[in-house]
């Protein structure tokens, strides 16, 4: 190829570039900014080259590109294409805007950050799928009943397979309401507890209440109602705890003292239960992720972009009892290796702070991987 072919095609690649309203970061492979194109204003905090030859510290890096250095050290040990969604706001008052980002491989041994904003409606849309996908993958595995309904319609939006005991599938929940699978003055007293929630600065309510199962008995249940947001519409998550044989068992171990205490401890463990918490784990990052309003640790830093709380894996085990915590791990360990399907165990843990054990139980799985990173 001739010099002035290769300038012409030079000329034609810079061309193309800047008519692409995306900003483009090129990283080395110890993370150091090799080039910056087509820069936006609205997200650099200064002029690209003062970047370029430079590892941006981990304020900068999120800020920029949304990306943490544990993220992008683990991209560019694994690298496989991934993409992610974080918002950013220039200023204080200014209005949240969302941006993706693209992370691919290059051929020269680089990483190729492809940054772009997104419209509402593309931001709407992935979150729907997450949506989606939380209902799919994560209520539809939590070993008690769960349904959620919109607060705007007052009908129910998902209806899990564990809560066909109250006698209804989600075929016929979803689009219903509460008088479908229970008594009218029970299904108004539930409606306006929901509405409470809606005007009361505590966003969750928990209440002992009995129903009618599809096994034709009275069974008693801890019912946990939490109303959250998913963009402008609010929404209610009902779980609902059956408690009916722990109270059995405490009446009819009376006599027996020490199996009375190890009962009681187990039914004041599940009475103490204020939420089913809904968590996701990154095998690749080694890393916990949940609401940040739901839960997180008092010793542990603030939350991360979107109302996320984080923890890595190591960190959270280090909080269980060292008499509980190997066989946790080893547990988790077979979960994630695929020699076991559910890892459900009950062990104390430094749960809020570092100071008292809590009895925490829990169940987990693993999911299909998906399109995300």
């Amino acid at each position: 190829m001739d010099t002035n072919n290769s300038s012409k095609i030079s000329a034609l690649h810079g061309s193309i570039l800047e008519a692409i309203p995306d900003m483009f970061i090129v990283f080395d492979r110890d993370t150091t900014i090799i080039d910056i194109i087509n820069p936006k204003a609205e997200l650099l905090p200064d002029r690209a080259e003062t970047f370029i030859g430079h590892r941006l510290p981990e304020e900068h890096l999120k800020k920029i590109a949304g990306i943490d250095s544990d993220r992008l050290q683990t991209f560019v040990r694994t690298p496989e294409n991934c993409r992610f969604v974080f918002p950013h706001k220039k200023n204080k008052n200014d209005k949240v805007c969302y941006y993706e980002v693209l992370l691919s491989y290059l051929r020269t041994d680089q990483v190729l950050a492809d940054i772009h904003m997104l419209h509402e409606e593309s931001v709407a849309r992935i979150e729907s799928e997450h949506l989606h996908y939380f209902f799919s993958e994560v209520l539809n595995n939590i070993a008690i009943p769960i349904s959620v309904k919109s607060i705007d319609t007052g009908r129910y939006v998902y209806w899990s397979p564990k809560a066909e005991l109250f006698g209804r599938t989600a075929g016929e929940m979803i689009g219903a309401t509460e008088e479908s699978f229970m008594p009218k003055d029970k299904a108004l007293y539930a409606q306006q507890i929901d509405r409470e929630l809606v005007q009361s600065k505590e966003k969750q309510y928990q209440g002992i209440e009995k129903y009618i199962t599809n096994d034709g008995q009275e069974h008693t249940f801890i019912i946990t109602r939490t109303l959250f947001s998913f963009g402008a519409e609010k929404l209610v998550m009902a779980s609902a705890l059956d408690i009916s044989e722990l109270k059995e068992t405490q009446a009819s171990l009376l006599h027996t003292k020490d199996e009375l205490a190890r009962k009681n401890m187990m039914l004041s463990s599940v009475l103490d239960v204020t939420q089913v918490i809904p968590w996701y784990g990154d095998i690749k990052t080694n890393t916990f992720f949940c609401d940040y309003n739901n839960y997180h640790h008092e010793e542990d830093p603030g939350h991360h972009e979107k109302g996320m709380y984080i923890i890595k894996f190591n960190t959270l085990f280090s909080r269980i009892h060292p008499d509980y915590r190997e066989h946790a791990i080893k547990q988790f360990a077979d979960l994630v290796a695929g020699r076991m399907s559910v890892f459900h165990e009950i062990y104390p843990i430094h749960w809020y702070n570092n100071r008292d054990y809590e009895w925490l139980e829990t169940q987990s799985n693993t999911t299909p991987k998906v399109n995300l990173c």
